[in-house]
C-alpha cells in the first residue's frame, strides 16, 4: 500500500528538522514490542552507525521513492519458489497486507514469525530457526 502524500510530507519535515531523533524513534518502532532484548542490542550495537549512514537529504528522496512504488503481484508469479518472512507484529508494513499478498501467490510459503517486527530477521525467533 502506498502511504499518503501529507504523511509522506510530515515524515521529511521531521528529518530535516532533526534526522537523529526521528529516526531514533523509526528504528525503535521497528522492533516487535515483544521483544526487547533484540531492540536493546540494535540500540547498543547498530543504532549509531545507522544514525550516521544516511543524510536527510538522501531519505527523503528514498520516501519519494517509496511513495511511487508498486508492488506487482503477478510478476511474483514468475518466481517458482518465493518464501516471504514477514514479522507478525510490524507497525510499519502490517502484517494483512502480506497475508493478502501470499494468498494471491500460490507458490509462496508464508512465515509470519510472531515476536518479529518490521526487521524480523534480526528477531530471536528467527536466528534461532533459519540463522545458523
Amino acid at each position: 500500500p502506498n502511504y499518503d502524500q501529507a504523511s509522506i510530507d510530515q515524515v521529511k519535515l521531521l528529518l530535516q528538522r532533526n534526522r537523529r531523533a526521528y529516526l531514533r524513534q523509526f528504528y525503535k518502532t521497528c522492533f516487535s514490542s515483544v521483544d526487547l532484548r533484540t531492540y536493546r542490542w540494535f540500540k547498543q550495537t547498530l543504532q549509531n552507525e545507522y544514525l550516521d549512514m544516511f543524510l536527510a537529504d538522501e531519505l527523503c528522496r528514498g520516501l519519494d521513492w517509496l511513495s511511487q512504488a508498486q508492488l506487482c503481484p503477478n510478476a511474483l508469479k514468475t518466481i517458482p519458489w518465493l518464501t516471504v518472512i514477514h514479522g507478525h507484529d510490524d507497525r510499519i508494513a502490517p502484517v494483512q497486507g502480506v497475508i493478502d499478498l501470499a494468498a494471491r501467490l500460490p507458490q509462496a510459503k508464508l512465515i509470519l514469525l510472531k515476536q518479529g517486527g518490521h526487521v524480523p530477521f534480526l528477531s530471536n525467533e528467527f536466528k534461532q530457526n533459519w540463522h545458523g
